[in-house]
Protein backbone atom coordinates (compact mmCIF):
# COMPACT_ATOMS: atom_id res chain seq x y z
CA UNK A 1 0.00 0.00 0.00
CA UNK A 2 3.06 2.48 0.82
CA UNK A 3 4.60 1.73 -2.47
CA UNK A 4 1.54 2.44 -4.18
CA UNK A 5 1.32 5.77 -2.70
CA UNK A 6 4.88 6.66 -3.33
CA UNK A 7 3.82 5.73 -6.71
CA UNK A 8 0.85 8.25 -7.49
CA UNK A 9 3.26 10.79 -5.56
CA UNK A 10 6.11 10.30 -8.07
CA UNK A 11 3.41 10.45 -10.64
CA UNK A 12 1.87 13.75 -9.43
CA UNK A 13 4.96 15.31 -8.84
CA UNK A 14 6.98 14.47 -12.37
CA UNK A 15 2.99 16.14 -14.02
CA UNK A 16 3.71 19.38 -11.96
CA UNK A 17 7.54 19.33 -13.21
CA UNK A 18 6.75 18.93 -17.34
CA UNK A 19 3.71 21.65 -16.57
CA UNK A 20 6.34 23.94 -15.09
CA UNK A 21 8.49 23.42 -18.00
CA UNK A 22 5.83 23.87 -20.52
CA UNK A 23 4.63 27.05 -18.80
CA UNK A 24 8.37 28.45 -19.22
CA UNK A 25 9.21 27.51 -22.60
CA UNK A 26 5.82 29.55 -23.44
CA UNK A 27 6.78 32.10 -21.33
CA UNK A 28 10.25 32.43 -23.04
CA UNK A 29 8.83 32.32 -26.65
CA UNK A 30 6.09 34.74 -25.59
CA UNK A 31 8.85 37.26 -24.31
CA UNK A 32 11.42 37.24 -27.60
CA UNK A 33 8.56 37.60 -29.92
CA UNK A 34 6.72 40.50 -27.87
CA UNK A 35 7.78 44.44 -27.77
CA UNK A 36 10.79 44.75 -25.18
CA UNK A 37 10.25 46.00 -21.82
CA UNK A 38 12.22 48.77 -20.79
CA UNK A 39 13.15 49.75 -17.17
CA UNK A 40 12.62 53.19 -17.71
CA UNK A 41 9.54 55.43 -19.55
CA UNK A 42 11.85 58.40 -19.89
CA UNK A 43 13.10 58.84 -24.09
CA UNK A 44 16.85 59.20 -24.51
CA UNK A 45 18.85 59.58 -27.87
CA UNK A 46 20.21 56.64 -28.24
CA UNK A 47 23.16 56.44 -30.03
CA UNK A 48 24.21 52.97 -30.84
CA UNK A 49 22.95 53.23 -34.42
CA UNK A 50 22.52 57.20 -33.81
CA UNK A 51 19.10 57.06 -36.14
CA UNK A 52 16.23 57.56 -33.50
CA UNK A 53 14.98 58.38 -30.18
CA UNK A 54 14.36 55.45 -28.37
CA UNK A 55 14.33 53.98 -24.22
CA UNK A 56 17.19 53.31 -22.44
CA UNK A 57 18.01 49.56 -22.38
CA UNK A 58 18.82 47.81 -19.00
CA UNK A 59 22.00 46.45 -18.50
CA UNK A 60 22.04 43.00 -17.44
CA UNK A 61 24.52 41.32 -14.50
CA UNK A 62 23.82 38.32 -16.62
CA UNK A 63 26.07 39.75 -19.28
CA UNK A 64 28.48 40.93 -17.15
CA UNK A 65 29.06 37.33 -15.01
CA UNK A 66 28.72 35.07 -18.49
CA UNK A 67 31.78 36.25 -20.71
CA UNK A 68 32.81 34.78 -23.95
CA UNK A 69 35.91 33.17 -23.50
CA UNK A 70 39.47 34.21 -25.03
CA UNK A 71 40.13 31.01 -27.77
CA UNK A 72 43.94 29.79 -28.30
CA UNK A 73 43.96 31.40 -31.47
CA UNK A 74 43.60 34.40 -33.56
CA UNK A 75 39.95 33.48 -34.95
CA UNK A 76 38.71 36.95 -36.52
CA UNK A 77 40.44 37.76 -40.08
CA UNK A 78 42.78 40.64 -40.03
CA UNK A 79 40.39 42.41 -43.08
CA UNK A 80 39.07 45.71 -41.84
CA UNK A 81 35.47 46.38 -43.79
CA UNK A 82 33.71 49.91 -44.12
CA UNK A 83 30.34 50.56 -45.92
CA UNK A 84 29.60 53.51 -47.43
CA UNK A 85 25.78 53.87 -49.13
CA UNK A 86 24.76 57.22 -49.58
CA UNK A 87 25.82 59.83 -52.69
CA UNK A 88 27.25 62.26 -50.58
CA UNK A 89 30.71 63.90 -50.09
CA UNK A 90 33.91 61.75 -48.98
CA UNK A 91 35.34 64.29 -46.34
CA UNK A 92 38.36 64.13 -44.45
CA UNK A 93 37.46 63.06 -41.27
CA UNK A 94 36.58 59.55 -43.49
CA UNK A 95 39.96 59.57 -44.93
CA UNK A 96 41.00 60.14 -41.19
CA UNK A 97 39.46 56.62 -40.18
CA UNK A 98 40.31 54.71 -43.41
CA UNK A 99 44.41 56.14 -42.45
CA UNK A 100 44.01 55.29 -38.55
CA UNK A 101 43.17 51.54 -39.14
CA UNK A 102 45.47 50.94 -41.88
CA UNK A 103 47.87 52.39 -39.66
CA UNK A 104 47.24 50.75 -36.13
CA UNK A 105 45.33 47.89 -37.34
CA UNK A 106 47.70 46.75 -40.44
CA UNK A 107 45.58 44.67 -42.00
CA UNK A 108 45.62 42.27 -44.88
CA UNK A 109 43.01 44.53 -46.76
CA UNK A 110 40.34 47.10 -46.31
CA UNK A 111 37.66 46.12 -48.45
CA UNK A 112 35.33 49.34 -48.75
CA UNK A 113 32.00 47.95 -49.41
CA UNK A 114 29.42 50.72 -51.78
CA UNK A 115 27.00 51.04 -53.78
CA UNK A 116 27.96 54.47 -55.47
CA UNK A 117 29.94 53.72 -58.30
CA UNK A 118 32.27 57.01 -58.85
CA UNK A 119 32.61 58.18 -55.32
CA UNK A 120 34.85 61.07 -56.49
CA UNK A 121 31.88 62.58 -58.31
CA UNK A 122 29.60 63.78 -55.07
CA UNK A 123 31.64 66.67 -54.05
CA UNK A 124 33.50 69.61 -54.77
CA UNK A 125 37.34 69.41 -55.80
CA UNK A 126 38.65 68.83 -52.02
CA UNK A 127 36.37 65.39 -51.61
CA UNK A 128 37.40 64.56 -55.33
CA UNK A 129 41.05 64.86 -53.63
CA UNK A 130 40.64 62.88 -50.19
CA UNK A 131 38.85 60.51 -52.03
CA UNK A 132 41.86 59.89 -54.49
CA UNK A 133 44.39 60.01 -51.32
CA UNK A 134 41.96 57.01 -50.00
CA UNK A 135 42.70 54.71 -53.39
CA UNK A 136 46.75 55.18 -52.50
CA UNK A 137 46.41 53.05 -49.02
CA UNK A 138 48.13 50.16 -49.36
CA UNK A 139 45.57 47.49 -49.53
CA UNK A 140 42.81 49.65 -49.93
CA UNK A 141 40.12 47.58 -52.27
CA UNK A 142 36.53 48.80 -53.35
CA UNK A 143 33.64 46.11 -53.22
CA UNK A 144 30.80 46.81 -54.95
CA UNK A 145 27.48 46.12 -53.15
CA UNK A 146 24.74 45.01 -55.31
CA UNK A 147 21.68 44.92 -52.70
CA UNK A 148 20.87 42.50 -49.94
CA UNK A 149 22.04 39.22 -50.36
CA UNK A 150 19.62 37.87 -47.82
CA UNK A 151 16.24 38.84 -47.66
CA UNK A 152 13.86 41.31 -49.47
CA UNK A 153 14.99 44.66 -50.74
CA UNK A 154 12.00 46.75 -49.39
CA UNK A 155 13.09 45.43 -45.58
CA UNK A 156 16.46 47.58 -45.72
CA UNK A 157 14.47 51.29 -46.27
CA UNK A 158 16.24 52.49 -42.96
CA UNK A 159 19.68 53.77 -44.03
CA UNK A 160 21.07 52.86 -40.52
CA UNK A 161 18.96 49.74 -40.98
CA UNK A 162 20.76 49.07 -44.27
CA UNK A 163 24.19 49.75 -43.04
CA UNK A 164 23.75 47.50 -40.27
CA UNK A 165 22.01 44.51 -43.15
CA UNK A 166 25.18 44.76 -45.00
CA UNK A 167 27.59 44.82 -41.78
CA UNK A 168 25.59 41.67 -40.44
CA UNK A 169 25.96 39.62 -44.55
CA UNK A 170 29.69 40.97 -44.57
CA UNK A 171 30.66 39.63 -41.52
CA UNK A 172 28.55 36.40 -41.73
CA UNK A 173 30.36 35.63 -44.75
CA UNK A 174 33.75 36.77 -44.17
CA UNK A 175 34.69 37.61 -40.68
CA UNK A 176 36.75 40.67 -40.18
CA UNK A 177 36.75 44.12 -38.44
CA UNK A 178 33.47 46.67 -39.21
CA UNK A 179 34.40 50.34 -38.34
CA UNK A 180 31.74 52.96 -38.76
CA UNK A 181 33.12 55.30 -41.37
CA UNK A 182 33.86 58.57 -38.49
CA UNK A 183 35.73 55.57 -36.52
CA UNK A 184 39.21 56.42 -35.56
CA UNK A 185 41.63 53.41 -34.45
CA UNK A 186 43.79 54.08 -31.89
CA UNK A 187 46.00 50.40 -31.33
CA UNK A 188 46.35 46.98 -32.62
CA UNK A 189 43.38 45.22 -31.97
CA UNK A 190 45.51 41.61 -32.32
CA UNK A 191 44.64 40.61 -28.86
CA UNK A 192 40.59 40.92 -29.63
CA UNK A 193 40.88 38.56 -32.46
CA UNK A 194 40.93 35.94 -30.03
CA UNK A 195 37.54 36.13 -29.28
CA UNK A 196 34.91 34.71 -31.85
CA UNK A 197 32.59 37.80 -31.48
CA UNK A 198 33.49 41.19 -30.21
CA UNK A 199 31.39 44.51 -29.05
CA UNK A 200 31.66 47.45 -27.50
CA UNK A 201 29.44 49.16 -24.71
CA UNK A 202 27.90 52.89 -24.76
CA UNK A 203 25.89 54.33 -22.33
CA UNK A 204 22.68 53.51 -23.82
CA UNK A 205 23.71 50.18 -25.25
CA UNK A 206 25.57 48.24 -27.11
CA UNK A 207 27.93 50.16 -29.88
CA UNK A 208 27.57 48.99 -33.93
CA UNK A 209 30.50 51.28 -34.50
CA UNK A 210 33.19 48.50 -34.09
CA UNK A 211 32.70 45.10 -34.45
CA UNK A 212 34.92 41.48 -34.52
CA UNK A 213 33.66 38.59 -35.84
CA UNK A 214 34.75 35.48 -37.27
CA UNK A 215 32.69 34.12 -39.81
CA UNK A 216 29.57 32.64 -39.44
CA UNK A 217 30.14 33.19 -35.60
CA UNK A 218 27.35 31.61 -32.83
CA UNK A 219 26.48 35.17 -32.09
CA UNK A 220 25.84 36.89 -35.45
CA UNK A 221 24.04 33.60 -36.23
CA UNK A 222 22.25 34.33 -33.47
CA UNK A 223 21.98 38.22 -34.67
CA UNK A 224 20.42 37.24 -37.53
CA UNK A 225 17.67 34.95 -36.71
CA UNK A 226 16.49 37.44 -33.85
CA UNK A 227 16.97 40.13 -36.34
CA UNK A 228 14.38 38.66 -39.11
CA UNK A 229 11.66 37.85 -36.76
CA UNK A 230 9.30 35.20 -38.23
CA UNK A 231 6.15 37.28 -37.55
CA UNK A 232 7.17 40.66 -38.52
CA UNK A 233 9.32 39.45 -41.67
CA UNK A 234 11.32 42.49 -41.52
CA UNK A 235 14.58 43.64 -40.58
CA UNK A 236 14.79 44.90 -36.53
CA UNK A 237 18.76 44.71 -35.97
CA UNK A 238 19.19 47.10 -32.93
CA UNK A 239 16.58 45.40 -30.62
CA UNK A 240 17.75 41.91 -32.13
CA UNK A 241 21.70 42.88 -30.71
CA UNK A 242 20.58 43.90 -27.58
CA UNK A 243 18.04 40.86 -26.63
CA UNK A 244 20.74 38.24 -28.13
CA UNK A 245 23.49 39.13 -26.02
CA UNK A 246 20.85 39.21 -23.01
CA UNK A 247 20.30 35.87 -24.28
CA UNK A 248 23.92 34.41 -25.16
CA UNK A 249 26.15 36.20 -22.70
CA UNK A 250 28.50 33.10 -23.51
CA UNK A 251 28.89 34.31 -26.87
CA UNK A 252 29.99 37.57 -27.11
CA UNK A 253 32.69 39.77 -25.36
CA UNK A 254 31.67 43.11 -24.55
CA UNK A 255 34.46 45.75 -24.50
CA UNK A 256 33.59 48.20 -21.43
CA UNK A 257 35.55 51.29 -22.17
CA UNK A 258 37.90 49.88 -25.07
CA UNK A 259 35.56 51.54 -27.78
CA UNK A 260 33.71 54.13 -25.87
CA UNK A 261 34.33 58.19 -25.53
CA UNK A 262 35.90 58.76 -22.48
CA UNK A 263 34.32 62.47 -21.75
CA UNK A 264 31.04 60.91 -19.62
CA UNK A 265 29.45 61.85 -22.69
CA UNK A 266 25.41 61.06 -22.77
CA UNK A 267 23.95 62.84 -25.58
CA UNK A 268 24.08 65.63 -27.99
CA UNK A 269 24.53 67.79 -25.87
CA UNK A 270 28.07 66.79 -24.74
CA UNK A 271 29.24 66.12 -28.62
CA UNK A 272 31.68 68.86 -28.49
CA UNK A 273 33.64 67.56 -25.86
CA UNK A 274 35.89 65.81 -28.21
CA UNK A 275 36.57 68.65 -30.29
CA UNK A 276 37.12 71.42 -27.43
CA UNK A 277 38.66 69.79 -24.74
CA UNK A 278 41.39 67.46 -23.82
CA UNK A 279 40.67 63.68 -23.15
CA UNK A 280 42.71 60.64 -23.01
CA UNK A 281 41.96 58.09 -25.13
CA UNK A 282 45.26 56.42 -24.88
CA UNK A 283 43.88 53.33 -23.30
CA UNK A 284 41.47 52.85 -26.14
CA UNK A 285 41.64 50.60 -29.09
CA UNK A 286 39.29 53.18 -31.14
CA UNK A 287 37.11 55.85 -30.69
CA UNK A 288 33.72 56.64 -32.44
CA UNK A 289 33.31 60.53 -33.17
CA UNK A 290 29.86 60.82 -33.77
CA UNK A 291 31.16 63.17 -36.63
CA UNK A 292 27.73 64.20 -37.75
CA UNK A 293 27.00 66.07 -34.96
CA UNK A 294 29.58 68.24 -35.85
CA UNK A 295 28.90 71.12 -38.56
CA UNK A 296 32.35 71.94 -39.28
CA UNK A 297 35.02 70.27 -41.48
CA UNK A 298 38.72 70.36 -40.86
CA UNK A 299 41.55 70.13 -43.41
CA UNK A 300 44.88 68.57 -43.35
CA UNK A 301 46.17 72.19 -42.60
CA UNK A 302 44.15 73.02 -39.69
CA UNK A 303 44.55 70.07 -37.55
CA UNK A 304 48.11 70.68 -37.22
CA UNK A 305 47.17 73.36 -34.62
CA UNK A 306 44.32 71.99 -33.56
CA UNK A 307 44.02 71.74 -29.63
CA UNK A 308 41.54 69.36 -28.79
CA UNK A 309 41.63 65.76 -28.33
CA UNK A 310 39.94 65.19 -31.76
CA UNK A 311 43.33 67.64 -33.22
CA UNK A 312 45.22 64.76 -31.27
CA UNK A 313 43.43 61.65 -32.84
CA UNK A 314 43.76 63.22 -36.54
CA UNK A 315 46.97 64.23 -36.20
CA UNK A 316 47.97 60.88 -35.43
CA UNK A 317 46.17 59.44 -38.25
CA UNK A 318 47.28 61.73 -40.67
CA UNK A 319 50.71 62.54 -39.07
CA UNK A 320 51.42 59.82 -37.57
CA UNK A 321 52.18 61.78 -34.12
CA UNK A 322 49.52 63.46 -31.77
CA UNK A 323 51.99 66.62 -31.86
CA UNK A 324 52.61 68.73 -34.96
CA UNK A 325 56.24 68.72 -35.14
CA UNK A 326 57.83 72.29 -35.89
CA UNK A 327 61.61 73.04 -34.94
CA UNK A 328 61.82 76.53 -33.34
CA UNK A 329 65.68 76.22 -32.49
CA UNK A 330 68.53 77.76 -34.75
CA UNK A 331 72.26 77.20 -34.75
CA UNK A 332 74.30 79.75 -32.41
CA UNK A 333 75.20 82.58 -33.60
CA UNK A 334 78.81 82.75 -35.86
CA UNK A 335 78.00 78.66 -36.21
CA UNK A 336 79.77 77.30 -39.10
CA UNK A 337 78.35 74.74 -41.94
CA UNK A 338 78.18 71.23 -40.59
CA UNK A 339 76.53 69.94 -43.73
CA UNK A 340 79.06 69.71 -46.27
CA UNK A 341 78.05 71.45 -50.21
CA UNK A 342 77.87 68.15 -51.72
CA UNK A 343 75.35 67.14 -54.05
CA UNK A 344 74.35 63.61 -53.79
CA UNK A 345 71.98 61.75 -56.28
CA UNK A 346 71.33 57.91 -56.52
CA UNK A 347 70.38 56.78 -60.11
CA UNK A 348 69.03 52.74 -60.41
CA UNK A 349 68.83 51.25 -64.01
CA UNK A 350 69.58 52.71 -67.15
CA UNK A 351 67.39 55.07 -68.38
CA UNK A 352 67.56 58.36 -70.26
CA UNK A 353 68.70 61.72 -68.53
CA UNK A 354 65.85 63.61 -69.98
CA UNK A 355 65.68 67.78 -69.91
CA UNK A 356 63.71 68.38 -66.41
CA UNK A 357 66.88 66.15 -65.15
CA UNK A 358 68.99 68.54 -66.45
CA UNK A 359 67.46 71.29 -64.95
CA UNK A 360 67.82 69.90 -61.30
CA UNK A 361 71.51 69.65 -62.36
CA UNK A 362 72.24 72.07 -63.83
CA UNK A 363 70.59 74.33 -60.74
CA UNK A 364 73.23 72.56 -58.31
CA UNK A 365 75.95 74.28 -60.58
CA UNK A 366 74.48 77.59 -60.94
CA UNK A 367 72.54 78.21 -57.71
CA UNK A 368 73.46 76.13 -55.51
CA UNK A 369 77.52 76.24 -56.21
CA UNK A 370 77.95 72.96 -55.04
CA UNK A 371 81.60 71.93 -54.22
CA UNK A 372 81.21 68.43 -55.41
CA UNK A 373 78.65 66.54 -57.27
CA UNK A 374 78.53 62.62 -56.59
CA UNK A 375 76.23 60.36 -58.77
CA UNK A 376 75.62 57.14 -57.34
CA UNK A 377 74.70 54.80 -59.75
CA UNK A 378 74.67 50.96 -61.21
CA UNK A 379 74.14 52.29 -64.63
CA UNK A 380 75.25 54.97 -66.05
CA UNK A 381 72.55 57.32 -67.88
CA UNK A 382 72.98 58.65 -71.56
CA UNK A 383 71.20 60.99 -73.58
CA UNK A 384 71.99 64.49 -74.81
CA UNK A 385 71.10 65.70 -71.47
CA UNK A 386 73.25 63.47 -69.53
CA UNK A 387 76.17 64.52 -71.88
CA UNK A 388 75.48 68.49 -71.85
CA UNK A 389 75.66 68.20 -68.03
CA UNK A 390 78.52 66.99 -68.28
CA UNK A 391 79.95 69.75 -70.11
CA UNK A 392 78.33 71.98 -67.52
CA UNK A 393 79.47 70.57 -64.29
CA UNK A 394 83.19 69.41 -65.79
CA UNK A 395 85.77 68.01 -62.71
CA UNK A 396 82.36 68.87 -60.12
CA UNK A 397 80.84 65.62 -61.58
CA UNK A 398 82.07 62.36 -59.82
CA UNK A 399 80.74 58.99 -61.24
CA UNK A 400 80.29 56.51 -57.68
CA UNK A 401 79.83 52.78 -58.80
CA UNK A 402 76.57 52.30 -56.41
CA UNK A 403 74.77 48.71 -56.23
CA UNK A 404 71.32 48.44 -55.65
CA UNK A 405 70.71 47.19 -52.10
CA UNK A 406 68.54 43.51 -51.44
CA UNK A 407 67.85 44.10 -47.89
CA UNK A 408 68.09 45.98 -45.02
CA UNK A 409 68.65 44.87 -41.42
CA UNK A 410 67.54 41.46 -43.16
CA UNK A 411 64.04 42.32 -44.64
CA UNK A 412 63.95 41.89 -48.01
CA UNK A 413 63.88 45.12 -50.19
CA UNK A 414 62.34 44.57 -53.85
CA UNK A 415 61.07 47.99 -55.25
CA UNK A 416 63.45 50.27 -56.89
CA UNK A 417 61.98 53.80 -55.06
CA UNK A 418 62.77 51.73 -51.80
CA UNK A 419 66.47 50.87 -52.83
CA UNK A 420 67.12 54.31 -53.48
CA UNK A 421 65.44 55.35 -49.86
CA UNK A 422 67.71 53.46 -48.13
CA UNK A 423 71.23 54.04 -50.54
CA UNK A 424 70.51 57.99 -50.01
CA UNK A 425 70.35 57.47 -46.19
CA UNK A 426 73.97 55.12 -45.84
CA UNK A 427 75.25 57.68 -48.61
CA UNK A 428 74.55 60.32 -46.13
CA UNK A 429 76.04 58.39 -43.29
CA UNK A 430 79.26 58.61 -44.46
CA UNK A 431 79.92 61.53 -46.29
CA UNK A 432 76.98 63.70 -44.78
CA UNK A 433 76.02 66.77 -47.47
CA UNK A 434 72.84 67.01 -49.51
CA UNK A 435 70.59 64.18 -51.51
CA UNK A 436 68.10 65.52 -54.63
CA UNK A 437 65.61 63.43 -56.36
CA UNK A 438 66.65 63.81 -59.87
CA UNK A 439 62.90 65.88 -60.69
CA UNK A 440 64.09 68.37 -57.69
CA UNK A 441 65.09 71.96 -59.04
CA UNK A 442 67.21 74.13 -56.63
CA UNK A 443 65.58 77.51 -56.62
CA UNK A 444 67.73 79.28 -54.03
CA UNK A 445 71.11 78.59 -52.38
CA UNK A 446 70.78 76.32 -49.31
CA UNK A 447 73.70 77.81 -47.26
CA UNK A 448 71.34 79.02 -44.34
CA UNK A 449 70.89 75.34 -43.55
CA UNK A 450 73.95 74.15 -43.80
CA UNK A 451 74.50 74.88 -40.20
CA UNK A 452 71.49 72.45 -39.12
CA UNK A 453 73.10 69.13 -38.79
CA UNK A 454 70.18 67.23 -40.45
CA UNK A 455 67.16 69.09 -42.45
CA UNK A 456 64.03 67.69 -44.33
CA UNK A 457 60.68 69.55 -45.51
CA UNK A 458 57.51 68.70 -44.86
CA UNK A 459 54.98 67.15 -47.41
CA UNK A 460 51.49 66.33 -46.99
CA UNK A 461 51.45 63.38 -45.29
CA UNK A 462 54.98 63.21 -43.77
CA UNK A 463 58.08 64.55 -44.44
CA UNK A 464 59.83 64.79 -47.94
CA UNK A 465 63.02 62.34 -48.39
CA UNK A 466 63.16 63.70 -52.26
CA UNK A 467 65.47 66.79 -50.22
CA UNK A 468 67.49 65.83 -47.20
CA UNK A 469 70.39 67.99 -45.94
CA UNK A 470 72.92 65.81 -43.25
CA UNK A 471 75.93 66.37 -41.27
CA UNK A 472 77.97 62.89 -41.66
CA UNK A 473 76.79 60.65 -39.65
CA UNK A 474 74.39 62.70 -38.04
CA UNK A 475 72.01 61.88 -34.82
CA UNK A 476 68.71 62.15 -36.05
CA UNK A 477 69.78 60.62 -39.71
CA UNK A 478 71.01 57.26 -37.76
CA UNK A 479 67.34 57.45 -35.70
CA UNK A 480 65.77 57.82 -38.99
CA UNK A 481 67.87 54.68 -40.83
CA UNK A 482 67.54 52.39 -37.85
CA UNK A 483 63.60 52.49 -38.01
CA UNK A 484 64.07 50.47 -40.94
CA UNK A 485 64.69 47.30 -38.95
CA UNK A 486 60.67 47.57 -38.82
CA UNK A 487 60.50 47.89 -43.07
CA UNK A 488 57.83 46.69 -44.94
CA UNK A 489 58.58 46.67 -48.38
CA UNK A 490 54.71 46.64 -49.25
CA UNK A 491 53.99 49.74 -47.99
CA UNK A 492 54.79 52.33 -50.04
CA UNK A 493 56.00 55.93 -48.17
CA UNK A 494 55.33 54.57 -44.89
CA UNK A 495 59.35 54.14 -43.67
CA UNK A 496 60.22 57.29 -46.18
CA UNK A 497 58.00 59.78 -45.88
CA UNK A 498 55.90 58.59 -42.64
CA UNK A 499 58.34 57.34 -40.43
CA UNK A 500 60.60 60.32 -40.35
CA UNK A 501 57.42 62.66 -39.10
CA UNK A 502 56.61 60.60 -36.57
CA UNK A 503 60.19 60.49 -34.87
CA UNK A 504 60.14 64.27 -35.32
CA UNK A 505 58.36 64.86 -32.81
CA UNK A 506 60.31 62.21 -30.52
CA UNK A 507 63.61 64.02 -31.84
CA UNK A 508 63.11 67.85 -32.13
CA UNK A 509 66.11 68.74 -30.90
CA UNK A 510 68.05 66.90 -34.21
CA UNK A 511 65.92 67.93 -36.67
CA UNK A 512 65.67 71.05 -38.82
CA UNK A 513 61.85 71.03 -40.69
CA UNK A 514 61.02 73.76 -43.12
CA UNK A 515 57.31 74.21 -43.82
CA UNK A 516 57.29 74.91 -47.28
CA UNK A 517 61.12 75.32 -48.52
CA UNK A 518 61.98 72.18 -49.18
CA UNK A 519 58.99 70.29 -51.11
CA UNK A 520 56.82 73.19 -52.99
CA UNK A 521 55.43 76.42 -52.80
CA UNK A 522 52.02 75.50 -51.34
CA UNK A 523 52.55 71.89 -50.27
CA UNK A 524 49.31 72.38 -47.50
CA UNK A 525 47.53 71.29 -50.87
CA UNK A 526 47.67 67.29 -51.75
CA UNK A 527 47.49 68.11 -54.98
CA UNK A 528 49.24 71.30 -55.41
CA UNK A 529 51.74 69.43 -58.07
CA UNK A 530 49.14 70.72 -60.97
CA UNK A 531 48.92 73.45 -59.92
CA UNK A 532 52.32 74.48 -60.75
CA UNK A 533 51.17 73.87 -64.47
CA UNK A 534 48.87 76.13 -64.57
CA UNK A 535 48.89 79.38 -65.21
CA UNK A 536 45.76 79.79 -62.85
CA UNK A 537 46.55 80.72 -59.11
CA UNK A 538 50.52 80.64 -59.78
CA UNK A 539 52.44 80.68 -56.45
CA UNK A 540 54.46 82.59 -55.16
CA UNK A 541 57.62 80.47 -54.92
CA UNK A 542 60.13 83.70 -54.02
CA UNK A 543 60.70 81.97 -50.30
CA UNK A 544 61.58 78.21 -51.85
CA UNK A 545 65.06 76.85 -51.51
CA UNK A 546 64.05 73.60 -53.89
CA UNK A 547 61.33 72.48 -55.29
CA UNK A 548 60.32 68.73 -55.72
CA UNK A 549 58.46 68.34 -59.00
CA UNK A 550 56.87 64.73 -58.66
CA UNK A 551 57.18 65.13 -62.13
CA UNK A 552 55.43 61.54 -62.84
CA UNK A 553 52.39 63.75 -62.22
CA UNK A 554 52.97 65.68 -65.28
CA UNK A 555 54.55 63.22 -67.14
CA UNK A 556 55.20 65.41 -70.38
CA UNK A 557 58.86 66.13 -71.35
CA UNK A 558 59.70 69.52 -72.62
CA UNK A 559 62.82 71.32 -74.29
CA UNK A 560 64.28 74.84 -74.19
CA UNK A 561 62.18 76.74 -76.55
CA UNK A 562 58.97 75.63 -75.04
CA UNK A 563 59.50 76.80 -71.74
CA UNK A 564 59.95 80.52 -73.57
CA UNK A 565 56.22 80.67 -73.46
CA UNK A 566 55.58 79.12 -70.25
CA UNK A 567 53.36 80.98 -68.51
CA UNK A 568 53.65 78.89 -64.95
CA UNK A 569 55.24 78.13 -62.47
CA UNK A 570 57.40 75.63 -64.13
CA UNK A 571 57.86 78.07 -66.58
CA UNK A 572 59.13 80.35 -64.49
CA UNK A 573 61.70 78.42 -62.64
CA UNK A 574 62.98 76.18 -65.81
CA UNK A 575 63.46 79.70 -67.46
CA UNK A 576 65.36 81.11 -64.41
CA UNK A 577 67.82 77.94 -64.40
CA UNK A 578 68.09 77.60 -68.12
CA UNK A 579 68.11 81.44 -69.36
CA UNK A 580 69.04 83.20 -66.00
CA UNK A 581 65.85 84.97 -65.83
CA UNK A 582 61.97 83.85 -64.95
CA UNK A 583 60.79 86.49 -67.13
CA UNK A 584 58.48 85.20 -70.41
CA UNK A 585 60.19 85.40 -73.69
CA UNK A 586 57.24 85.48 -76.48
CA UNK A 587 53.69 86.53 -76.81
CA UNK A 588 52.06 83.52 -77.35
CA UNK A 589 51.78 81.52 -74.15
CA UNK A 590 51.46 78.19 -73.16
CA UNK A 591 49.39 76.85 -70.57
CA UNK A 592 48.03 73.15 -69.30
CA UNK A 593 44.97 72.70 -68.47
CA UNK A 594 45.32 68.95 -67.11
Amino acid sequence: MASRRLIIRGIRLLLILLAVGVVTILFRHVSRTREPQYEESEKHIDFVGGAQARPRRPFNDKMKQERLQQGQSAVVPKVVHFIWLEEKPFRFHHLLALKAAFRHIRPETIWFHTNIQDMGKHGDEASEQYWKETKLIPNFKVVPWEGPKYNREQDYKNKNYLRLAVMIEMLRDHGGIYLDIDVIALKSFETLRYYDFVIGREDFGLSTGVILARPRAPFLEHWYQYAHNSQSGHFDPEDALFDVAMDYPELVHIEEFGFRRRDAWKGPDDWGNLFHGGIDHSDNYAVKLYYGLMEKEYNPEQIKSLRSSFGALARLSYYASPSYSTTNWHPPKGAKNVVPNIIHYVWFTPHEFKFHHFLGAKSTVHIQKADRILFHTDAEPGGFWWEEFKRIAGPLLEIVHCDQPNDVFGRSVGNIPHKSDISRMQILLKYGGIYLDSDTIITKNLEPLLKYPYSMGMEIVGLNNGIILSAPNSTFLNVYYNSYKFFDDAQWNWNSVMEPYRLSAENPDHIHIETTGLSRPHWTDWWDMRRIWRHEGKLDWSHVYAIHWIYSYHGDEHDPEQIRCFDDNFGEVARLIYYGSPELMCEKLLTFDK
